[in-house]
């Protein structure tokens, strides 16, 4: 049995014929990232002008489903836009090539054919090659001289078994809906937790270490209990991991995953004083705390004692905190919401308001600059020159250290704002450098 999946109107013969959308020729309708059929069954997968419709997460869920259906020793064949032709077509073209062009990189306004996320040649080789496919070979051609195409022919390995579980995994975390497709970001911060998984599961199998594997599921456990559950219990490596160890992992990750422990250093973060400008050394230093209290909680004699803190501390979690995934970028996003809301009030003239969401904004991230000079103008206009002083002087330090081409001009504006003594004359907020 071979596979045409996103067929659409292209009928092949001797192929089930598979689209999301289009009934017109179609065997069958079913989504191209959540294949409803059993492992190794196909002989061959061809899609022609489906995963550019995807979008980065759709795409890698989509080829992480082919590997598994595809029988090992067969190929997939993938033909997409050659997105560096095409673009090269547009900006040397007239007009009428450009006109004609743009439809192939981003597709038309109708269900089904809006091109979400087209990809360069060597992009689509590294998804293949993490999701496992090897002997991979690049072909360029041009249906018409407004169509560039990139087709790529690869193959599922004989030995496949690691990624093949990896790409079951993947499947589980779209249908417990922990991945959402539509929401990149976060379920690519999710994806490179499953990559770190694909990659020290390998160097774990190569080494039986182990203290290799505490890390693995220490590193997991710090970002996501979840993930790093549904992780331990459909890798299916009981043969080569002792049985105590895998079922007091397991019980461990359920019992972080029950307590919010990501949250928990989030709030631990939060928390934290000082790191002005220096937000990587303060996640790192949250991720050894974390890896800290996971290594007492493994120890059955301070186990009870660590986890009555932990419970003080989860009962107190507010709900605009919560997270499912410890992730740098994500923290980053938070902060940002906390300053939107925070201008927001700002502009309304709710000055504490706007001071207490700017001070949310710091705690989460220690390189909102805009969030310090902020609190430095709204503790003036609240008379409270303590606080506005170490909000400015904590703006000053960070500018120190900031590189920006106008940095000088940027740091004699402040300087001028912080001597002059009439709040009055800065009753605004800055949302950006540009407002300067």
């Amino acid at each position: 049995m071979k596979l045409n999946l996103g067929c659409g109107g292209d009928y092949k013969e001797g192929y089930l014929n598979v689209d999301a959308f289009d009934s017109t020729v179609a065997d069958k309708i079913m989504l191209a990232y959540n294949l409803n059929f059993k492992d190794n069954y196909f002989e061959e997968i061809y899609m022609s002008q489906l995963i550019e419709h995807l979008g980065i997460v759709g795409s890698i869920h989509c080829l992480s489903e082919c590997f598994r259906v595809l029988k090992p020793g067969k190929i997939i064949i993938i033909k997409t836009p050659d997105l560096r032709k095409s673009f090269k077509k547009y900006l040397d073209g007239d007009r009428e090539v450009r006109k004609n062009i743009l439809p192939w990189i981003y597709g038309v306004d109708i269900p089904g054919m809006a091109h979400r996320f087209c990809y360069p040649d060597d992009l689509i080789q590294e998804i293949l090659q993490n999701i496992g496919f090897t002997n991979i070979i690049k072909e360029f051609s041009e249906i018409d001289q407004y169509e560039p195409v990139l087709k790529i022919s690869c193959e599922k390995p004989v030995e496949y078994e690691i990624y093949q579980k990896i790409s079951k995994i993947r499947k589980v975390l779209l249908e417990k809906k922990i991945i959402d497709i539509n929401d990149q970001i976060t379920s690519l911060e999710k994806d490179d937790l499953i990559d770190f998984f694909t990659q020290k599961i390998r160097d774990y199998i190569d080494s039986k270490n182990q203290d290799d594997f505490k890390k693995i599921i220490i590193y997991g456990a710090i970002r996501s209990p979840l993930i790093t559950k549904l992780f331990l219990e459909n890798i299916n490596l009981k043969r080569i991991i002792p049985k105590e160890f895998y079922e007091k992992y397991l019980d461990l990750l359920k019992k972080l995953e029950d307590l919010d422990f990501p949250t928990i250093l989030l709030i631990t973060m939060m928390k934290t004083p000082g790191f002005i400008g220096r937000q990587d050394d303060l996640y790192s230093t949250i991720c050894d705390i974390g890896a800290k209290i996971i290594e007492k909680l493994l120890q059955d004699s301070k186990r009870d004692e660590v986890i009555k803190k932990l419970k003080e501390t989860s009962i107190t979690i507010k709900p605009e905190f919560k997270i499912d995934l410890l992730s740098l970028k994500l923290i980053m996003l938070k902060s940002n919401r906390f300053f939107q809301m925070a201008i927001k009030e700002f502009v309304l003239g709710n000055f504490e308001q706007a001071a207490n969401l700017f001070n949310i904004s710091v705690s989460l991230h220690r390189g909102q600059f805009l969030s310090f000079w902020n609190l430095g103008r709204l503790y003036r206009l609240l008379k409270n020159d303590k606080e506005a002083d170490k909000h400015y002087k904590n703006t000053l330090q960070f500018l120190e250290n900031l590189k920006h081409d106008n940095i000088e001009n940027i740091k004699d504006f402040l300087k001028r704002e912080i001597n002059n003594a009439k709040a009055d004359n800065y009753s605004s907020p800055i949302s950006s450098l540009d407002d300067l």
